[in-house]
């Protein structure tokens, strides 16, 4: 097998995603070992709703 299949890549959490209308943490923001950062969002937060709220807003 190749060294490249073998390796395995490790993701640190680096910041917390807030967000700004309601102050709730929504999700982290991990850097990889190649460096690389990569958005997670919690499963119980909904784009949908908080972007129809946001043009509500406007």
């Amino acid at each position: 097998m190749n060294s490249v299949e073998n390796s395995r890549n490790t993701a640190d959490p680096i910041g917390r995603i807030i967000c700004f209308e309601t102050g709730e943490e929504i999700g982290l923001l991990y850097q990889w070992d190649n460096g690389e950062t990569q958005v997670t969002l919690y499963s119980d937060w909904d784009i949908e709703q908080t972007i129809t709220e946001f043009e509500k807003q406007k």
